[in-house]
């Protein structure tokens, strides 16, 4: 909605406003940074085009983070590639996030004192502490929520019969392996899966012709799979495997 992505903006221009101030004061603080790859020159000029564009595609965008690292918090500025912004020091969900309340601590404290809080010492050592938190954090929240979403998906799959198999749509995220395999994501559920061609592990004598069948329908990314079902879901894995009868 135009009205969520108004908030998005005011969001990321709020950090970046708070990130140029504590560089231009001196202010120790925790910033937000996603360091660029080494690129080759095509590369280059395709990450610029979509940088500099306001409506990429969503091929285009998931292109754009397979060379993309991934983003974290430092005690220093850097740039944030995604973004595109220098600087970038969150401040707007102190509620949310530790360090947004460390960097309002920060600007409170200069604000009124002259000085920040926190020397640079010490923001080291804070950032040290929550980036460790912060990656536990997330990988039992992701563990978490992938064992109860595929908990529901095998519950739903389990009030489907054989003859109406539960179908989902899925969008393509890469393109097929040469093994038959595609990365999707389901988009009702946010959930990452594989989805096996129907020329996957077949014997070597069928497997050219299903192959070329297969990649003789153009599959790119972005397209969506309206068909896909589910043939595997291991809880404990936290992986589910897709079916479908259109590729």
């Amino acid at each position: 909605a135009k009205s969520e992505q108004l908030v998005s903006e005011i969001m990321v221009m709020a950090n970046h406003l708070a990130g140029n101030l504590c560089e231009k004061n001196n202010i120790p603080a925790i910033f937000k940074v996603q360091l660029p790859l080494v690129m080759s020159p095509e590369v280059t000029r395709f990450s610029n085009e979509i940088t500099a564009k306001a409506d990429s595609s969503f091929k285009e965008l998931t292109l754009y983070q397979e060379y993309l690292t991934k983003s974290t918090i430092a005690p220093f500025a850097a740039k944030h590639e995604f973004l595109n912004i220098d600087n970038y020091a969150t401040v707007t969900s102190p509620l949310r996030r530790f360090w947004d309340l460390v960097n309002h601590w920060q600007l409170h404290s200069y604000i009124c004192t002259g000085r920040p809080r926190f020397n640079e010492e010490q923001m080291n050592y804070i950032a040290l502490q929550l980036k460790y938190k912060d990656e536990l954090n997330s990988k039992i929240s992701n563990k978490v929520l992938g064992f109860y979403t595929f908990k529901a998906l095998k519950f739903l799959q389990g009030q489907h019969t054989e003859q109406g198999k539960l179908k989902f749509k899925v969008i393509v995220t890469k393109k097929p392996s040469e093994s038959g395999l595609i990365e999707v994501i389901m988009l009702d559920y946010g959930v990452r899966c594989i989805l096996e061609t129907s020329w996957y592990a077949l014997s070597d004598t069928k497997t050219e012709i299903e192959k070329n069948k297969v990649l003789a329908k153009n599959i790119e990314i972005g397209d969506t799979i309206d068909d896909a079902t589910i043939k595997d879901i291991d809880l404990l894995d936290g992986s589910i495997v897709l079916s479908s009868n259109s590729v």
